[in-house]
């Protein structure tokens, strides 16, 4: 996905108002949009302990994030022959719809220090030529490393 809008946020310490907070905060453009969102370890313990796992937090903000059905641009979808996959475009403006036609372009990352309870949201597009992965190396002395540097978190 290519973000082009963050938002730095925290959302609250119950299920009901992170969700929220998020579905609500995202901003998403294009005709196969996507979203990265970086979310604290108490964050995502907390949406865990609600019963989402990752796969259930990507469904729900796919289901639940939405927006007036009049901010999307139905003319330039159907013109430039970007229709989206399996929802189809709204009729009524009147109505509400998914930010996200699909799954495909939602990375979660859980990152970051326990008592944050803080959340990043990178919006954007979604497929603009697949995924570019780079495998990191791990140094040789990283046990030396984490050793010498565990001091640094506290």
């Amino acid at each position: 996905m290519w973000p082009n809008t963050r938002s730095l946020a925290m959302f609250g310490k119950d299920a009901a108002s992170v969700l929220k907070g998020i579905c609500d905060s995202i901003q998403v453009f294009g005709f196969d949009p996507g979203c990265a969102i970086i979310m604290c370890p108490e964050t995502a313990q907390l949406l865990y302990n609600y019963g989402l796992s990752k796969k259930g937090f990507i469904d729900y903000l796919v289901e639940y994030a939405r927006r007036p059905a009049k901010e999307i641009n139905v003319r330039w979808h159907v013109d430039n022959n970007h229709l989206p996959k399996t929802v189809p475009l709204p009729a009524d403006p009147t109505r509400s719809v998914r930010k996200f036609w699909s799954p495909l372009h939602l990375p979660v990352i859980v990152a970051g220090l326990n008592y944050s309870s803080g959340v990043a949201i990178y919006g954007g597009g979604g497929d603009h030529g697949g995924p570019i992965t780079k495998k990191i190396e791990i140094p040789k002395n990283w046990d030396k490393l984490t050793s010498k540097y565990k001091q640094v978190r506290k």
